[in-house]
């Protein structure tokens, strides 16, 4: 989660100029208010220059003008906004329709088209101010608030805890078996969740940098073991899942600039095994000859399934076992020769599926089924092999770029990754930025698998089977057939899980669940010797492991809101620039003009039109046409207001003096056609007033 309790402001290197804000939703409103308002006085203030210049090019013909073109100009010297004054053009231009002029259209044409395109463009304007912010609906990525940074430490918080008993040990690899099989159902139920959406459900909200990490499958490929006879003889044996070029930063969420980011892939290869070559049996059990499990001198077969017993209970069963090259702890599997693989991690997965039948003929290579079993009113089939055998070959490397043309290190093993990311191989020239970002995604790979996904589920007991056809099965016994494809699909699930559970450790290393109190955790911060001195770490890699504690990109949508900030200070700094300008353009202008006609005796005809043309100037005049004897007039300092400044008939400014209310005080002028009720009735001072009036308004 994000802190949604204050603003932040931090560098979202994503794209260049990404300098970010994030505020909580209900602030986000506001903001969002703010800018589309203040858009809109933009909107206005760029018409108001648009209109002055527009009415500036009508009237250099000067007093000599058109009724039609007087009308224009005032339209335009007093409209609020593009769009009305295109209206207002139009309906000019309609109503003098038939009447002798010349240039109406053209002159009609100018109007309406300005007013439009300013209108359109800053009402597109106002609607795109919303991309300075993420949407309710959109994703904003944050970053999240750190807690117990670091890297997860497989001991108790009280090691000492460890070392009291055999009891206390073993309690302590049940947690770590709890926590790896709980890591793994979280991935796989997350991997579930962000498939194609369905009929009745929705594809969930997912709190990652990149909801889904991509990759590509192919199939029909060479075997995965050394020896191709190891192989079981199908062109639908044998496929391979590789990702695209993970971004540390794009897919990952590790927020970091270009030239700190490592990109990433993982490729697994499986094959389906040729039961023929590991075969063997007593008079109770088949025997798997892949290699033995345990200590170096182990002889034992690989795995081993006791002959006509199985459960109705079971259903599908798996078994696995890993191989660890060039390694001497107990409990790993030592391929044989031709199975056994340097360049890569191998896991074998041993499959029965028990007492389960199908009702039709199965030709999956590793779900094969065809032995028919007659009941009284059908037949159905049952498994050609008691055990199927998948051998998985995983493999590692790191990128310089995402593009194909970048360079990259030779496919291998979780070591040769390691080493890669701690300096020890040089086949990137990575900074130590990259390589503590490299050494972060590295560190937890050891867990993360295809044959770890199908164990950890198998294990779990959250889960009925980390098999997808189980979903078809009825009380373990029966299920209804399976595509020729069916392992593809199961292959293809244990990889998602692996990929999803990419995501949750490089997030974990940022911020960690209460449920796992119980761990250390190995700090940047204060175990930063211990990191160095036994970990492989260098010096220079510490700064950035600190920083990246609070680096960790993840969606937070439902709580905060992100804004651009370049794009919010530009919208408010033209927006301002605008309204700055549009309330002293008249001045601009007036000045612009002064200075054409410096040394003339009389002003611009622009100059005279921008005031004429004004609204508290046309009034002017009408009050002044109404009577005869006009009043003195003047205009306020700052504001151009045309005020009264004397008594009616005055000349001097001595007389100023003697003006009274009464002065301020006149009769609205009327015109033909309006409601005359409440005006005298005195028809020659009516029509007197009216044609005074009528001639003042076409001045």
């Amino acid at each position: 989660m994000a802190d949604t309790s204050k603003w932040t402001f931090w560098h979202d290197h994503t794209g260049d100029w990404s300098w970010t804000m994030t505020v909580p939703n209900q602030h986000g409103y506001y903001i969002a208010s703010f800018l589309a308002t203040i858009v809109t006085l933009a909107g206005a203030s760029a018409w108001n220059i648009v209109s002055l210049l527009i009415h500036a090019h009508f009237a250099r013909n000067g007093p000599a003008t058109d009724i039609f073109g007087l009308q224009q100009q005032v339209s335009l010297r007093n409209s609020p906004s593009g769009l009305r004054a295109a209206i207002d053009a139009v309906a000019v231009f309609l109503s003098w329709r038939g009447k002798p002029g010349r240039r109406r259209l053209r002159r009609t044409g100018l109007v309406a088209i300005m007013g439009m395109v300013t209108w359109t463009s800053f009402f597109a304007a106002s609607l795109t101010t919303s991309r300075a912010a993420t949407e309710i609906t959109d994703r904003a990525m944050v970053r999240a608030v750190p807690k117990r940074c670091g890297f997860l430490k497989y001991t108790f918080n009280n090691e000492s805890d460890i070392t009291k008993s055999f009891a206390s040990s073993a309690s302590f690899e049940d947690l770590m078996d709890d926590k790896w099989a709980n890591d793994t159902v979280a991935a796989r139920a997350y991997a579930l969740s962000m498939q194609s959406e369905s009929v009745r459900t929705e594809r969930s909200r997912s709190a990652y940098m990149n909801p889904k990490l991509g990759y590509t499958l192919e199939k029909n490929v060479p075997c995965a073991l050394p020896n191709n006879s190891f192989c079981y003889n199908n062109d639908n044996a044998t496929i391979s899942l590789t990702t695209a070029k993970l971004s540390s930063h794009a897919d990952l969420g590790i927020n970091a600039p270009a030239k700190d980011r490592v990109f990433f892939q993982h490729k697994a290869t499986c094959s389906i095994a040729n039961n023929h070559a590991f075969l063997s049996d007593d008079s109770n059990y088949y025997y798997y000859n892949l290699g033995p499990v345990g200590r170096p001198n182990e002889t034992d077969a690989t795995y081993k399934h006791r002959k006509g017993v199985w459960s109705k209970q079971v259903g599908y069963q798996l078994d696995a076992a890993y191989a660890a090259p060039n390694s001497i702890e107990g409990g790993y599997w030592r391929p044989i020769k031709g199975i056994a693989r340097k360049d890569a991690e191998l896991g074998v997965v041993f499959f029965s599926q028990n007492g389960v039948t199908y009702t039709s003929p199965v030709n999956d290579p590793f779900f094969i089924s065809n032995i028919a079993r007659n009941f009284t009113e059908s037949s159905r089939y049952k498994s050609d092999w008691f055990v199927r055998i998948l051998i998985c070959a995983e493999q590692f490397r790191w990128c310089a770029s995402s593009d194909d043309a970048g360079a990259c290190t030779e496919w291998g093993n979780q070591r040769r990754l390691w080493d890669e990311a701690m300096g020890k191989r040089t086949t990137l020239p990575w900074n130590a930025a990259q390589r503590a970002t490299a050494a972060r995604i590295a560190f937890p790979t050891s867990s993360i698998s295809i044959v770890d996904s199908a164990v950890n589920l198998n294990s779990a007991g959250k889960f009925p089977n980390p098999l997808f056809a189980s979903n078809k099965v009825r009380f373990n016994l029966l299920s209804s057939g399976l595509p020729d494809d069916q392992w593809h699909k199961e292959v293809s699930g244990w990889f998602e899980t692996a990929l999803a559970d990419y995501q949750a450790t490089t997030d974990e290393y940022a911020r960690k669940s209460s449920g796992l109190d119980a761990f250390n955790v190995l700090s940047p911060f204060t175990d930063a010797d211990e990191l160095i001195t036994k970990r492989g770490f260098t010096h220079d890699m510490m700064p950035t492991l600190q920083a990246q504690c609070a680096e960790q990109l993840v969606d937070d949508t439902a709580h905060v809101q992100n804004f651009n900030v370049v794009a919010v200070i530009i919208i408010i700094a033209v927006s301002a620039a605008l309204v700055v300008v549009s309330s002293c353009f008249v001045e601009i202008l007036d000045v612009c003009s002064d200075w054409r006609y410096r040394g003339f005796e009389r002003s611009s005809r622009g100059k005279i039109a921008r005031q004429a043309d004004e609204r508290l100037h046309l009034l002017r005049h009408t009050l002044d046409g109404a009577t005869e004897t006009p009043r003195a007039w003047g205009l306020a300092p700052w504001t151009g207001v045309p005020v009264v400044v004397g008594p009616a008939g005055a000349d001097d400014d001595d007389e100023k003096a003697l003006m009274t209310e009464r002065d301020c005080i006149v009769q609205r002028p009327v015109m033909k056609g309006d409601d005359l009720t409440m005006y005298p009735t005195q028809t020659d001072h009516r029509h007197s007033t009216t044609s005074l009036e009528s001639t003042a308004m076409l001045r």
